[in-house]
């Protein structure tokens, strides 16, 4: 059983490109160079959109739908399940926003909520590929393909990042999340999915 995991991450849609297509077909067409698979996932790690602006989001569906459309064209393998995670240009952050310094000092539970309420856009997309559904913190899943059990966590590490190359270090996951790391003794494989993670 041969599957195929393609991980896609930093497109930053900012407005239509006319080369997009092109480059989606590249892509694919480098992909099929590889032989016939059983099954194929598609993993996006991250800054899909620039600014998390509405209108890059629709640009970054049609991006994302065109590219699952010419995989599911190419290898007629079904069901292609996508997997995505947001990045911090996937967060609504503008210049007035809180720096890392503020975020430092500030108790990460108690803001969290309000870090989460800046990515409604990211959300209703994930959710339209049945991501982050019922935990916008940590969605932990299981996908059935080619005979095999594979567990999928997908790990939001965006808040309280910002666009500042110093923000690594704030990034913040839980701690009720930690035992959702571990693999399931009923599943073979285990995906996990993150944009950055601690430095």
């Amino acid at each position: 059983m041969r599957i195929l995991i393609v991980q896609l991450s930093d497109i930053h849609c900012n407005k239509r490109e006319p080369g997009s297509t092109a480059k989606i077909e590249g892509a694919v067409a480098a992909l099929k160079t590889l032989g016939q698979f059983n099954g194929v996932i598609l993993v996006c790690s991250g800054d899909l959109t620039n600014t998390a602006a509405q209108n890059e989001y629709k640009f970054g569906k049609h991006i994302m739908g065109k590219f699952l459309s010419l995989l599911g064209k190419t290898f007629d393998c079904g069901w292609i399940p996508t997997l995505i995670v947001p990045g911090n240009h996937d967060m609504v952050l503008s210049e007035q926003d809180r720096d890392i310094h503020t975020i430092l000092k500030w108790n990460k539970e108690e803001h969290l909520q309000e870090e989460l309420a800046r990515m409604e856009d990211f959300f209703e997309y994930a959710n339209s590929k049945n991501c982050f559904r019922e935990d916008r913190i940590c969605d932990n899943r299981i996908l059935e393909m080619a005979g095999l059990k594979i567990q999928c966590c997908l790990l939001n590490s965006a808040p309280f990042s910002t666009r500042q190359p110093d923000d690594k270090q704030v990034h913040f996951l839980p701690e009720r999340i930690q035992n959702q790391l571990y693999r399931a003794e009923t599943c073979d494989l285990k995906i996990t999915v993150m944009h950055h993670s601690y430095e």
